[in-house]
């Protein structure tokens, strides 16, 4: 395909095209190479060719995870993520943003911003926010 129309050169020899889509057939078929579709680079594989353009183009980062904002440039990278238990099994405090592990040590927390003392003594006026103390009380 060597008609004065084509704009799109082949890296490895030097025949032209007048799409992307030709060219990559062509440099597959005929080289057996993979190409990046935003720079000249060429790879013998097609994962080598992803990973090279998820993590060299643009900040690309065409996996999220769907249950926080956070997004990789590689599924593996979302795996071990998503199976960090620090990140996803923990409580957030919805006055602070501080994590816990237990939903009633963020309950106990979260009484720190809203002044709520739910455990009062039964003899006189004073109240707590931790059982425990009432009952030391």
């Amino acid at each position: 395909n060597n008609n004065n129309d084509s704009t799109l050169k082949c890296p490895l020899c030097p025949e032209s095209f007048a799409t992307f889509l030709n060219l990559e057939d062509h440099c597959y078929v005929e080289h057996r190479k993979y190409l990046c579709n935003i720079c000249p680079m060429t790879f013998s594989q097609k994962v080598t060719k992803d990973r090279h353009i998820y993590q060299q183009h643009a900040g690309n980062k065409p996996f999220p995870c769907q249950d926080c904002d956070s997004s990789f440039t590689r599924r593996d990278a979302l795996r071990k993520h998503q199976h960090c238990r620090l990140v996803h099994r923990r409580t957030p405090c919805l006055h602070c943003g501080k994590t816990f592990s237990q939903k009633g040590n963020m309950e106990r927390h979260r009484r720190q911003h809203t002044g709520e003392r739910p455990f009062s003594c039964t003899i006189c006026s004073c109240s707590y926010t931790r059982r425990e103390t009432l009952k030391s009380h």
